[in-house]
């Protein structure tokens, strides 16, 4: 029977019927999915941490491209041809999507392999999902001296949205003197880019060779192929374009294999930190990925943006998200203390952990985890300013042979609840 099942689920996939629509935490492997696949259209986000208990990506041709392929990569998928090999073939592995560095033009080590990279120097690296929202925290802590950054980064995904906020972004080594940039997004250019940055509109064309720096002096946008960009720049922040021959490919190899890969255009949208992000106001950033986009509501799009969202932070200690629309909070809270929310509120933590509670027709679901996965921490305190119902409740966890796993304690406070998560 499991065998049948097994076999109907292969080429139910083999042959494009199959359907999976999920918001998924893959806790030990520090990786986070957020997948709809529906009469609306489907997408798949998905985010890759690593920290000292995980690595990320491996590689095993000969030039090495896997180096920041754990360092906080956030990609988005619409057609599912975004990342593709050819595409890959095509691509500057200094500037992944999602992740904050240098944006070297000198070639990675090669002696030692995929490993070279190392896992992270970072404790705190974790995901979080209820089955319909997720996020994922991550400190971007390299060990090797090849990296030049550190930042503190969240991602919180809802509906068709990912919104990625960073802050503390420091240079840590001189590197290759180029400046530290967070990747917003890096594929094949299917189409001309269109936009409207502080109010001007326009395109990047196809065949043009971009290479342009454009300071952001107000909430912008850009729109590609289905896939929205919006963002809300900080003071100083400039929007790096580039495309086609300004693509600095790291597998020359590869994209000279013409019957393998053929030769595409590709392009490349970042934030720029400058060569000394600490100097001035360029050591945060807050962008944010639409799925399933039309170029026809963007405007609508980031003007309800701003309007029902708020992000928050206070740096070292959390990383706050609250959507009026989905009745949504997210925390990552990196230290013990007090947070205090949008409306007023406060929300405090007896450890570092992530926090999120989203409002339901009649109930809350409140959903907690400890980015420090401490084998030693036996419990987890949040108080919370929303009333959940008292009382005890257990924790089934997943897998082939799901067992009770934790245990949570409901007690009532004067202005919200008090959650001791038992580890």
């Amino acid at each position: 029977k499991d065998e049948e099942a097994v076999l109907k689920l292969v080429n139910d996939i083999r042959e494009g019927r199959n359907k999976s629509s999920s918001t998924t935490a893959f806790w030990i492997a520090d990786y986070l999915v957020h997948r709809r696949e529906d009469a609306d259209g489907g997408f798949f986000f998905s985010v890759k941490n690593k920290s000292v208990r995980t690595a990320g990506a491996e590689d095993f041709t000969r030039v090495r491209k896997s180096w920041h392929l754990g360092s906080g990569v956030l990609q988005l998928r619409v057609t599912g041809q975004e990342y593709n090999q050819n595409v890959l073939a095509h691509w500057d592995f200094h500037a992944v999507p999602g992740v904050t560095e240098e944006w070297r033009r000198d070639v990675f080590p090669q002696k030692g392999g995929a490993s070279i990279a190392m896992p992270g120097g970072n404790l705190l690296s974790g995901q979080l999902s209820d089955g319909e929202y997720g996020m994922s925290y991550y400190h971007h802590k390299p060990i090797p001296d090849y990296n030049s950054a550190v930042a503190q980064k969240s991602y919180f995904l809802y509906g068709r949205f990912a919104t990625a906020f960073g802050d503390g972004i420091k240079r840590t080594r001189q590197g290759d003197g180029q400046a530290i940039v967070t990747t917003i997004d890096q594929s094949k250019m299917e189409e001309p880019i269109h936009f409207s940055i502080a109010g001007k509109t326009g395109t990047f064309e196809q065949g043009e060779h971009h290479d342009k720096q454009i300071e952001l002096k107000a909430p912008s946008w850009l729109y590609h192929n289905h896939k929205g960009y919006l963002i809300v720049p900080f003071p100083e922040q400039h929007l790096l374009v580039k495309s086609g021959d300004k693509i600095n490919v790291t597998d020359l190899e590869r994209k000279g294999q013409r019957g393998a890969f053929p030769l595409i255009e590709t392009f490349a949208l970042a934030l720029d930190h400058g060569v000394k992000p600490e100097q001035g106001q360029k050591d945060a950033y807050h962008y944010v990925l639409v799925a399933n986009a039309e170029l026809s509501e963007m405007d609508d799009l980031l003007r309800k943006y701003l309007a029902e969202v708020d992000v928050a932070s206070e740096q070292g200690r959390y990383h706050m998200f609250h959507s009026k629309t989905e009745k949504l909070t997210q925390i990552s809270a990196l230290e013990p203390g007090e947070i205090r929310l949008a409306d007023k509120r406060t929300v405090s933590v007896s450890v570092s952990a992530l926090v999120m509670f989203a409002e339901k027709d009649d109930h809350y679901m409140v959903t907690v985890s400890d980015p420090s996965h401490d084998i030693a921490l036996k419990q987890l305190t949040v108080d919370l300013p929303i009333a959940v119902k008292s009382g005890s409740y257990g924790y089934m966890a997943q897998g082939i042979y799901p067992y009770e796993a934790e245990s949570a304690e409901v007690t009532p406070l004067e202005h919200g609840s008090r959650i001791v998560v038992e580890l």
